[in-house]
C-alpha cells in the first residue's frame, strides 16, 4: 500500500485565497470610499467648526488612499494566514484560529496604517473628540484587540467554516 501525503500548500490554493480575500478589500475600499467621502465633502464645504481644524480637500482624497492601502494590505496579510493554516482547518478550532489570526492582522493593519499617516487622518480621527494615536497607544490597542477583536475574529471563522463565502 503506498500512501502518499496530500499536499496542502498549493499555488491554486494560494492564488485562490489571495482572490478572495483582495475581492473583500475591494468590497471593503468601496465602502470605506463613499463613508469618508461622504463625510470628508461634508467637513470640507461646511462652515469650520471653531477648534476644529480646517480640513483640505486632498487630505479627504490621501485619508481614502489610506484606508484602501489598509484593507489591500490586510487581505494580503489574512491570505498568508489562511493559506498557511489551512492544515488546522479540519476542526472547528483551526477555524477559530484562522479567523482570530485573520482578526489581529486586520486591526494591526488599521491600527499601524493610521498610525503612520496620522499627518493626513488627523482630521477623521478628531470628528468625534479623538486624538491621533501615537506611540504610547500601543498598550491599549494590544489589550483592545486581544480582548476583544480576537475572539470577535475567531467567532467569525467558526461561522465561516458552515458558511463560506
Amino acid at each position: 500500500m503506498d500512501s502518499k501525503p496530500a499536499n496542502v500548500y498549493t499555488v491554486p490554493q494560494f492564488v485562490s485565497d489571495v482572490r478572495l480575500l483582495l475581492r473583500m478589500a475591494a468590497i471593503y475600499s468601496f465602502l470605506a470610499l463613499i463613508g469618508v467621502s461622504v463625510v470628508g465633502l461634508l467637513v470640507a464645504t461646511g462652515r469650520p467648526n471653531p477648534g476644529f481644524p480646517v480640513v483640505r480637500l486632498l487630505d479627504v482624497v490621501a485619508t481614502i488612499g489610506v484606508f484602501v492601502l489598509i484593507y489591500v494590505v490586510a487581505a494580503l496579510g489574512s491570505a498568508g494566514a489562511v493559506f498557511l493554516l489551512r492544515p488546522l482547518r479540519s476542526s472547528w478550532i483551526g477555524w477559530a484560529l484562522t479567523g482570530g489570526f485573520v482578526a489581529g492582522i486586520c486591526y494591526g493593519a488599521l491600527f499601524a496604517f493610521l498610525l503612520h499617516f496620522s499627518s493626513v487622518t488627523s482630521w477623521f480621527l478628531s470628528l468625534r473628540g479623538g486624538s491621533v494615536p501615537g506611540p504610547g497607544d500601543l498598550e491599549f490597542f494590544l489589550v483592545l484587540v486581544g480582548t476583544i477583536m480576537v475572539p470577535v475574529g475567531a467567532v467569525v471563522g467558526v461561522y465561516w467554516r458552515d458558511n463560506p463565502p
